[in-house]
């Protein structure tokens, strides 16, 4: 079974190109009996998919994340020197909290990395952070609500066979074949050629919204089994009939990782 791999610019590419940045504009915080609360993390206005960039030294990160009831999920990566590629960056997973207009969260990346960041959001369209971190850097973060989440959801628009993406475009990952099915009920089973086996649920919470809780284990993998336990988006145009992917924001074994598949 494959190491994973972050698919951030992937995903911000084709997100951006289809679905736009931006909200329907900042909504304020209504909490007027008592305005030194926190908005409970499960308010409606939190949640979403969002695209913007992290900078650290003068170096640029894209970044594409996803905030769902109090958790949240961020990749990044980098272009290649010559703008046609990306070098992978890190994955993050945590908790957020927000009071009134100001923005707080607590992140741990792949490779053990605590960062904390405080900012500003304006609900539905905008997050301006900075960061302190474990390793001793810091930097700027400034993230747009993408539209994506906007699209409704339903176990329907999902249902059917997908085939991981690097494995259908890369031909070093083509022998793997990691291949999963989706029922209309949400139940997920699946394999790949080495005998790893997929099994668990993808089902939707909320159907006004592109937005999908995830549960799957990988078994008969040896040392790597793991459960995948986290978000998922997808961009399905219907009425063109083009699926753009099926996007996993997880924690395997508590890492947070990301995998983007295809129909």
């Amino acid at each position: 079974m494959k190491k994973l791999i972050s698919t951030a610019a992937i995903v911000f590419s084709f997100s951006l190109l289809l679905t736009g940045c931006g909200g329907g504009g900042g909504s304020s915080n209504n909490n007027t009996e008592n305005p030194e609360s926190p908005i409970t993390p499960s308010s409606a206005t939190t949640n979403g998919t969002w695209y913007g960039t992290y900078s650290e030294n003068g170096v640029t990160y894209e970044l594409a994340a996803m905030t769902y009831d109090g958790k949240i999920y961020v990749d990044s990566s980098i272009p290649t020197q010559d703008g046609y590629g990306i070098e992978m960056a890190d994955q993050y997973s945590g908790t957020f909290l927000v009071n009134n207009d100001v923005f707080s969260a607590t992140l741990t990346s792949d490779q053990g990395i605590t960062t904390t960041l405080s900012g500003t959001i304006d609900e539905q369209n905008k997050i301006d952070a900075t960061s302190t971190s474990s390793d001793n850097s810091s930097g700027t973060w400034s993230l747009n609500y993408g539209s994506l989440y906007n699209e409704p959801s339903s176990q329907e628009r999902i249902a059917g066979s997908w085939r991981e993406f690097l494995e259908t475009y890369y031909e070093e990952y083509r022998e793997e074949s990691t291949t999963i099915t989706i029922s209309s009920d949400g139940t997920v089973t699946g394999s790949d050629n080495a005998g790893c086996i997929w099994d668990g649920s993808i089902t939707t919470p909320d159907t006004n919204h592109s937005l999908y809780l995830v549960d799957i284990t990988i078994s008969n993998c040896g040392d790597n089994n793991m459960e995948l336990n986290g978000f998922a988006d997808a961009y399905i145009d219907e009425q063109e009939g083009i699926d753009y992917g099926l996007n996993l924001y997880v924690t395997p074994n508590g890492k947070p990782s990301q995998w983007l598949f295809l129909r």
